[in-house]
């Protein structure tokens, strides 16, 4: 490897210069010498509080429990926060969900397709009589 010697007077006067000649010229182009103190680490940056919600969430993931965020219709909210009561109360889940579809409103199902205006067929059809109700997979045909 080739060593480049700059042949600019002004670098090469700063390059022979004692440390506090060296100093003055560098202040006099307008910088400033710093020292900077940065962490080492990211646990150290984190509040006593931070620290205390992880551990707590780490312990209720050992112990099966883990928070999900989801966005809901607003009528919805409600059941949800009886059932999660509910269950983190000791109740089996199967039984509260069971408990709580009777009595919430069922969602009405229609009875029939308006009709097509073109006759569905190959995949299309396959699809929709896989993924429709019985009842409604008769009115396809």
């Amino acid at each position: 490897m080739k060593n480049i010697v700059s042949t600019h007077p002004a670098e090469v006067a700063l390059s022979q210069a004692e440390p506090a000649e060296f100093a003055t010229a560098v202040r006099n182009l307008g910088l400033t010498q710093v020292r900077a103190w940065v962490p080492d680490k990211a646990d150290e940056a984190r509040s006593a509080g931070a620290k205390r919600t992880r551990r707590s969430r780490e312990n209720a993931q050992r112990q099966g429990v883990k928070q999900l965020s989801v966005t809901l219709p607003t009528e919805l909210h409600e059941p949800l926060k009886v059932m999660a009561a509910r269950i983190r109360a000791g109740e089996p889940a199967a039984l509260v969900w069971a408990d709580l579809v009777t009595t919430q409103n069922p969602m009405p199902t229609p009875t029939s397709l308006p009709p097509a205006p073109v006759k569905i067929t190959g995949w299309r059809r396959w699809l929709l009589r896989w993924l429709l109700p019985t009842d409604l997979r008769n009115l396809i045909g």
